[in-house]
This record gives C-alpha cells, structure tokens and sequence, in this order.
C-alpha cells in the first residue's frame, strides 16, 4: 500500500481490504471516518498514506489493550481467580470502540446512519425504534453525553431489542431479525459515545441563590458559545420545580451545547433559598476556573436585572 510503484486504485483497493479485516464502526463507516481524518484518500496519496496511519494507531492500541489484558488475566489466575469479575472490562467484547478516538468515531458513525438508513429502519413506528433514534438524536446533538433520564431510556431499549433475538428468529422472520440487529448496533454506539464523553469530563459543583439560576445558565451559555433564550430558561424553569437535592433521582438535567457542552444538573434545596448545581464539562483548567468563578459570584451576590 506504501509502494508508490503499484497503481494508485491498486492501493486504494488494498486499504479497503485492511478495513475488511478491521472496521471498528463498521465498514462504510470505517472508511468514512478515516476520510474525515485523513482526506480524500481515493485520489490524495498524502491522504492514503495518513488514512493507513490512522488505521494502524488504532490497531495497534488495540492490541496493546489486549496485551493488558491477557497479562492480568493471567496473574489473576496464578492468584487462584480463574474467571473475571463480572466488573471487569472484557476488550474482546468491546464493540463499536475506535481505540485513539472512542466519542468522535461513533459519533461519526452515528451522524451517517442517521443519513443514511433511519428511513427504513423506523418506518413501522416502532417505539422501540422511536426510543432509540431519540437516544441517536440527544447523542449527536450533545456531542456524546447522555443524561440519566436518557441512559435508562437506552437501555430499556436495548433490553427490549435483546428479547426480540429469540432463538429461531432468523429462521422464522429474517427481516425482523436484521431490523433489530441493527438497532442493537446502532444502540451500542450511542452508547460508546456516551461512556467516552462521560470518561472525558469531570464536575464542578457548589450552590447559587436560586433567584441566580436564570444569570448561571446564561453566564455558562456564553462561555461556550451557545445563545441561551426564553425557550431554555423555560425549560429549566419548569424543570426545576419538584426538584430535591437530598433525592438522587430528584435532579434535573439540561445541556448546553456550543463549542463544547456542558451538561448542568440542578436540584433545588426546600425550605432554603439555594439551588444546588453540578456542571459537568470538559477538563480544561481555564474553563473550570471560570466556572468556578461564575458559580462562586452567584452564591454570594444577587444578581439584578
């Protein structure tokens, strides 16, 4: 594939038997997520050449992991443990994972099926089908997080599309059988995506008056970009009420999503006048400082409009 010498297609045509044997995200998606990465590689040499690359770093990190793997496996078993804790990550399982690039390959995955195939694959308004392309939609759109109210959605999904692959499916209804093995895959990337993007976040949490919220959402809009309006702040507003933040599941959650997004989580305290918020967003040091500073502001001082 390197030889300059062999014709150019000859070349092309040996990535795509690389891809044949590894494709992460699939074949066509493979191919097309090596383009976004590398170029036009059907007629760019420079492009092949940094498409080739790109599969190869991540080949390779698999089998690093999977050297890891084995590795521990195997002082467990000296230890006397012969089967992994249910726990444990398993990298022979793990599907749908671009190994360098996680969240940004199963988005891209995601982005060319929603182009390409929900059409046929929703059309019996399924509500299975229905829960899974919301999860598709909330994913894309958030660049990879999920909130909690969305993770349950996916994996009641998930767990009703596992039911469906009954033994003798394929014999008896073959299009059933591909339909659900589809969304199945489909589910796997969201949640790729989503398990990546939450292992590449991390919190900041205090509490601000709860007259500030409406100033917090819009001071953290503006540090990524993103044009918060009446329709966000009503959505919050609404949300807000009824919540509880000594109540795990009494929490209400909103994305912001700009240039990059952060995911708010707030509860109101009863009986106080503070509403309790967890801002989940990329670990950039500027960026947390700067969180740290609005939301500190809005504790001590009320803001009036």
């Amino acid at each position: 594939m390197r030889d300059p010498g062999l014709p150019y297609q000859k070349r092309v045509s040996a990535l795509r038997s690389c891809v044949q044997l590894y494709r992460p995200i699939g074949f066509q998606a493979t191919l097309s997520f090596l383009k976004e990465l590398a170029g036009p590689f059907h007629r760019e040499e420079a492009a092949l050449l940094r498409a080739l690359d790109a599969l190869s770093v991540s080949k390779d990190l698999r089998r690093a992991e999977f050297r890891s793997y084995a590795a521990t496996r195997r002082a467990a078993k000296r230890r006397g443990r012969r089967s992994p804790h249910p726990d444990e990550q398993n990298p022979y399982k793990r599907r749908g994972h671009w190994y360098g690039a996680p969240r940004e390959a199963a988005l891209h995955a995601l982005r060319l099926w929603r182009s390409d195939r929900p059409a046929a694959l929703l059309a019996s308004s399924d509500p299975v089908a229905e829960q899974v392309d919301l999860c598709v939609t909330a994913c894309v759109a958030a660049g990879g997080p999920l909130t909690p109210a969305q993770r349950h959605l996916l994996a009641t999904a998930v767990e009703s599309l596992r039911a469906r692959l009954r033994p003798g499916l394929w014999q008896d209804d073959r299009a059933a059988f591909f339909w659900t093995r589809d969304l199945l895959w489909i589910a796997r990337l969201v949640e790729v995506a989503a398990d990546a993007a939450a292992a590449e976040t991390t919190s900041t949490s205090s509490w601000v008056l709860t007259a500030n919220i409406r100033p917090l959402v819009e001071s953290l809009a503006a540090l990524v970009d993103y044009e918060a309006d009446d329709w966000d702040w009503d959505a919050i507003e609404a949300g807000l009420n009824g919540t509880d933040a000594e109540d795990p599941h009494g929490w209400y959650d909103y994305p912001l999503a700009g240039t990059t997004t952060l995911r708010l989580e707030l509860a109101n305290d009863p009986g106080s006048i503070v509403t309790t918020v967890q801002v989940h967003h990329p670990p950039d040091q500027l960026l947390t400082a700067r969180i740290e500073t609005i939301m500190s502001m809005l504790a001590r001082y009320q803001v009036i409009a």
